[in-house]
C-alpha cells in the first residue's frame, strides 16, 4: 500500500466538512500519520445547529476516507467520545449558557417574609449620648 498523500487527505477532509455545511473558518483540521485531528468549534455555516445524528454521520464519512484510521477531537462546543463502535456526542455547556441558567434562577419569584415586630423585640433601642471630649479639662487646674 502506498504512503498516504497528506495534502490529498486534507483536501478530502475539507470536502466532507463543506458537504456537511461545517463553518471551516471556526474549525481546524489536520491529517497526520493515520489520524484526523479536529479542534476548534463545530458550527454550521447557515442557520441551525448540529445534532448528535448529523455529527455521527459526519464522523462516519470522515472515517471512510482512505488512510484514516482514527479521529482525534478537541472541540470547544461538543464532547465526542467513542465507546466500542458507537459515537457518544454531547453538547458542552458554555460559560454563557451557565450564566443564563443562573440568571433564570435569580429571576424566579421568591417568597420572602419578614416579621418586623419580632425583629424589633430582639434588638433593644439604644440611646445615643453625645461624645465626651476627654482632652479638655474645662479650665480647671489640678
Amino acid at each position: 500500500m502506498a504512503a498516504p498523500n497528506r495534502y490529498e487527505v486534507n483536501r478530502r477532509i475539507r470536502t466532507v466538512l463543506i458537504r456537511h455545511d461545517v463553518d471551516v473558518s471556526k474549525i481546524d483540521y489536520s491529517f497526520i500519520g493515520n489520524t484526523v485531528y479536529l479542534y476548534g468549534e463545530l458550527l454550521k455555516n447557515q442557520r441551525g445547529e448540529f445534532n448528535a445524528a448529523s455529527i455521527d454521520q459526519l464522523f462516519r464519512e470522515l472515517s471512510r476516507i482512505d488512510f484514516v484510521r482514527y479521529i482525534n477531537v478537541d472541540l470547544k462546543n461538543w464532547v465526542i467520545t467513542y465507546s466500542g463502535r458507537s459515537l457518544n456526542v454531547e453538547k458542552k455547556k458554555t460559560v454563557v449558557s451557565i450564566q443564563q441558567e443562573i440568571a433564570a434562577e435569580d429571576m424566579a419569584p421568591k417568597e420572602i417574609s419578614v416579621n418586623l415586630d419580632a425583629q424589633a423585640e430582639k434588638e433593644p433601642t439604644k440611646k445615643q449620648e453625645p461624645p465626651v471630649d476627654k482632652g479638655m479639662n474645662d479650665g480647671v487646674s489640678e
